[in-house]
């Protein structure tokens, strides 16, 4: 351990850093027009730190003014009908919980409005989506509007019933800040829906892939509580969900009756297992070198379906990752546009026909089984095999 660095959740001094990644991409998520840009994207270390006071993961080493998120940044999973039946799901239960009519609800991090639209209840419900990357501050949706901005006092005016926040608080450098910035945007009966990767899942060794620049906060179940009771809530649930991908937590500021009492594991038990989260990550990242090298040596064509954080992640840290040539996604607006770091073209799940693939390496294993039904709808019979697993 290297002096002692300061959560960015709770601001307390006990952390232990256990593990760095070196020279990685900084936007996993940027699309890039070329090869040569993709190439030339910039890198930066991450050395994660696992604080023993509230229990947040974090990079000790994070830099929030090397990040630029603009329109050219896509992260989107609803091509994915796996996904897409998830958020559905969700939108259902929120709404049964918190109104399908005549409610007022704001999405932070809306992207270009998907999972807000299924919470506009047919426009029923005033529906407001604030997000730096959109690309259309307009929607044709009945009772959908995009905001091009970040959700800030500046829309004080604007008085949400619910608040719902997927997949943002973990990309915050000061996580609390954030939350108490919403707080003062808030009545006391509004509820806030947020949504996480569980860094449970990855120190477990189920996501080891994971580890992205983007993300200087990692949350278990515990930690996110954590800041929550932190900031003013009163916590009402956290689950995991997803297949154990995500974490959700819902809270409001007013007082509850059934506010939930602890978390589970122990931060001694989430301390230990980061501690061993080193060794997995190298077994892990061995045996997929080990793996590739020698499919390519029996002349196998191998490609990585996903073109997302993990797939990135994987290219750039495994031997053999700038060999592989065939990258796939299903979402059209990363088709096209090029890895950041290794450069490959990503391209749609028909150019398994063309390149003539062999092994397809899928990146997330909850797709794979509609990846499967895909490469057999095609007509092919290359190899799926998930990395890692659920």
């Amino acid at each position: 351990m290297i002096g002692q660095p300061t959560c960015p959740a709770c601001s307390a001094q006990r952390t232990t850093r256990f593990f760095a990644l070196r020279n990685v991409p900084v936007l996993c998520n940027l699309l890039h027009e070329t090869e040569a840009a993709a190439r030339a994207t910039p890198k930066a270390d991450i050395e994660l730190g696992f604080c023993r006071h509230c229990g947040l993961v974090y990079n000790t080493v994070f830099d929030s003014s090397l990040l630029d998120y603009s329109q050219e940044y896509e992260t989107s999973l609803h091509f994915s009908n796996r996904f897409q039946s998830y958020a559905e799901s969700l939108a259902s239960d929120l709404l049964d919980r918190y109104g399908r009519s005549g409610r007022t609800i704001v999405e932070i991090g809306a992207g270009e409005g998907e999972f807000l639209e299924l919470m506009t209840s047919g426009g029923q419900n005033q529906c407001i989506g604030f997000d730096k990357s959109t690309s259309t501050a307009t929607t044709t949706a009945p009772g959908l509007r995009l905001v091009g901005d970040y959700y800030s006092p500046e829309y004080g005016d604007l008085r949400a019933d619910l608040v719902c926040c997927r997949h943002v608080l973990e990309h915050v450098a000061e996580p609390g800040t954030f939350l108490s910035s919403i707080t003062g945007l808030l009545e006391p009966d509004s509820s806030v829906y947020f949504e996480v990767p569980d860094a449970l899942h990855m120190l477990s060794g189920h996501g080891v892939w994971d580890i992205i620049y983007e993300h200087p906060s990692y949350f278990t179940a515990p930690s996110l509580l954590h800041l929550f009771r932190d900031t003013g809530f009163h916590v009402t649930r956290v689950e995991s969900v997803y297949g154990g991908q995500f974490l959700s937590l819902e809270a409001r500021l007013g007082e509850v009756a059934n506010e939930i009492e602890a978390t589970t594991p122990t931060l001694e038990e989430l301390e230990q297992i980061a501690k061993r989260f080193v060794e997995q990550f190298s077994l892990e990242l061995g045996e997929w070198s080990h793996l590739i090298e020698h499919e390519l040596s029996e002349g196998k064509r191998i490609a990585i379906w996903g073109a997302g954080s993990k797939g990135v992640t994987f290219l750039n840290c495994v031997n053999g990752g700038h060999a592989i040539r065939s990258v796939i996604d299903i979402n059209p607006r990363k088709q096209g546009r090029f890895v950041p770091g290794t450069g490959q073209e990503i391209r749609d799940p028909e150019s398994i026909l063309a390149d003539e693939i062999d092994v397809i390496l899928v990146m997330n294993p909850i797709y794979a089984e509609e990846i499967r039904a895909t490469v057999t709808e095609l007509g092919r019979s290359a190899e799926v095999v998930p990395v890692g697993s659920v």
